[in-house]
């Protein structure tokens, strides 16, 4: 369990800052380079020296385990019903229920606020977006 929960950790952080790189790019027509992304990946692990951090990891399991969840409950095939007219809405809609479902999870487990760290890491992933637009 410990080992699970060391993996997730890191899988889930680190997966929050690449979701906000991500995100931040789309909203400011900035694709951030490989060595502002590692200067954001060295910033939180500087902030937070207790968690592990993986550039790569894109899903965890408990992200993947509330979607699953949600498809099984049958709240998915509700949402796709009212949203079926708008594809970009209903991935939107679905994207904002996990994450909010899988935080709640991770807060539980990790007995940490995922708000602290989204804080932390949005002011990192916007310090990259300037830095490189004013170099650019």
């Amino acid at each position: 369990l410990f080992c699970w929960m060391s993996q997730e950790r890191t899988s889930y952080v680190s997966s929050m800052i690449n979701r906000s790189i991500d995100e931040m790019a789309i909203h400011n027509g900035v694709v951030l380079t490989s060595d502002n992304k590692k200067n954001i990946f060295a910033a939180i692990e500087k902030k937070f020296p207790d968690i592990k951090l993986d550039e790569k990891s894109a899903q965890t399991s408990i992200s993947h385990t509330a979607l699953n969840e949600i498809a099984s409950s049958g709240l998915r095939a509700k949402i796709l019903k009212r949203y079926s007219s708008d594809m970009d809405l209903f991935n939107t809609q679905m994207k904002d229920l996990t994450n909010l479902v899988s935080s709640s999870v991770y807060d539980k487990i990790f007995n940490e606020s995922t708000k602290v760290l989204q804080i932390e890491i949005s002011a990192e992933v916007l310090k990259a977006v300037y830095r490189q637009s004013n170099t650019n």
